[in-house]
């Protein structure tokens, strides 16, 4: 049974150009009613397919007289042109999108994925030392931006319906991506090993601190050895060569000091397939991964029994583009165009934030659990953290802004005791 998608009846307007249009399609995947208006009513190139799936595009812009009803019945328009409509009914949430925001001394500036890579402050650890800054490759920056710019559109329409009052939100690329990437002053964890922040280089890292990418037979896999048990599944599977067998190799600055090791780890993988080394890996506690190439990655099990992919032609040919993101419920919300229904109908209650009175239990791991339970926290969730004996595993200052505006219980999840007070909590939760 089909479930009710969460945004099915709420009518969204796109007037967005570039990068940041596939902001609606996120709004479009849960079921609402996105009406795309632009000069070009279809983009041909394969990112404007995979902007506009699920968005029913309509070949004039703004100015034209159709436009003005699309305009009016909307819950939320997001545009980039600088419009400054005027609200058509007191609930309307109106987001205008841009590289930097606007009225600032920025606002004029133009932007590239690699300009917001630059300015967030990530490209100071990214990349080996001496040499230039490493570029992730795509729109790496704009896709983390038009994902916070969706999630802001929807947390104000929620304030909205609570409250009877939209709002216009000034959304700037670049506070969006910094959002989401993982800037230089966040780098904590395995990543420093165990050093404090005010320790580090201020350089970017030397080539040894990373996850090594070693060839094979056909292709090439990524290894992780940090934990000391990992090590040891590691020489047992090479066969406990003598020359890596002293006991300080348990230690994970040995290893990556090692001039010898990896040598010798890649000579063991060379004639090896990569199905054959996880397999492998696996019986030996050892974690790695086969790297699939761009090809080969909507073929992974994992991604086709998810159904991760979708079938798209574009100008005669067929191409795998990502059929949504979010599962609810156990179906995925593909990028089908909505269906109508009633339009919600506001209230009036007294709120500043749009999630306060919204209570959340939050058992999230390291980094994408701990911000999510923050993102809610920020607009007034009552989110309660729950930490493991001894409390969370790294106490860094990254740790501090991830769960900032939290409350904190330590529960023991292994003892019936723990697991009672958890449930009891999720019940008021």
């Amino acid at each position: 049974m089909a479930v009710d998608r969460p945004l099915t009846g709420v009518r969204v307007v796109d007037a967005v150009h570039g990068p940041l249009s596939i902001t609606t399609r996120y709004l479009a995947e849960l079921g609402a009613q996105v009406d795309r208006i632009a000069d070009a009513a279809y983009g041909d190139s394969l990112a404007d397919r995979i902007a506009n799936l699920g968005k029913t595009v309509h070949p004039f812009d703004h100015r034209a007289p159709e436009a003005a009803s699309l305009l009016a019945a909307a819950d939320i328009i997001v545009e980039d042109c600088g419009l400054q409509l005027r609200a058509s009914q007191p609930a309307q949430v109106i987001v205008s999108v841009s590289p930097f925001g606007q009225g600032n001394s920025l606002s004029g500036w133009q932007a590239s994925d690699a300009v917001l890579h630059a300015l967030s402050g990530e490209l100071s650890r990214s990349g080996i030392r001496g040499r230039e800054p490493l570029l992730p490759p795509g729109q790496l920056a704009w896709q983390c931006a038009a994902v916070q710019a969706a999630f802001l559109a929807l947390q104000s329409y929620f304030l909205a319906l609570r409250t009877g009052q939209g709002d216009r939100i000034d959304f700037a690329a670049l506070d969006g991506a910094v959002q989401a990437l993982d800037p230089g002053f966040g780098i904590g964890g395995s990543a420093t090993m165990g050093r404090p922040a005010h320790l580090l280089s201020r350089e970017r890292p030397a080539k040894g601190f990373q996850y090594p990418i070693i060839r094979c037979a056909d292709g090439h896999v990524r290894l992780c050895l940090l934990a000391a048990r990992q090590w040891q599944g590691m020489f047992r599977w090479m066969g406990e060569p003598p020359a890596f067998a002293d006991p300080s190799f348990n230690r994970t600055a040995v290893r990556y000091k090692s001039p010898d090791l990896l040598p010798a780890i890649a000579a063991f993988f060379a004639d090896k397939t990569r199905a054959e080394l996880e397999a492998a890996a696996i019986s030996y506690g050892v974690p790695l991964s086969g790297v699939a190439t761009l090809a080969e990655a909507p073929t992974l099990p994992h991604f086709v029994e998810r159904a991760s992919f979708r079938s798209e032609d574009v100008n005669g040919a067929t191409y795998p583009v990502p059929n949504g993101c979010i599962v609810v419920d156990g179906e995925r919300m593909t990028p089908d165009a909505g269906h109508p229904r009633a339009r919600l109908v506001p209230s009036a209650q007294d709120l500043s934030r749009p999630f306060e009175g919204l209570k959340v239990l939050d058992l999230g791991v390291i980094v994408v659990g701990a911000e999510t339970g923050r993102l809610l926290a920020d607009q007034g969730a009552d989110v309660i953290r729950v930490d493991p004996p001894g409390g969370p595993r790294w106490q860094t200052p990254a740790n501090a802004t991830w769960n900032r505006g939290k409350r904190s219980v330590v529960l023991d999840l292994k003892t019936p005791e723990g697991q009672a007070t958890a449930q009891a909590l999720a019940k008021k939760a």
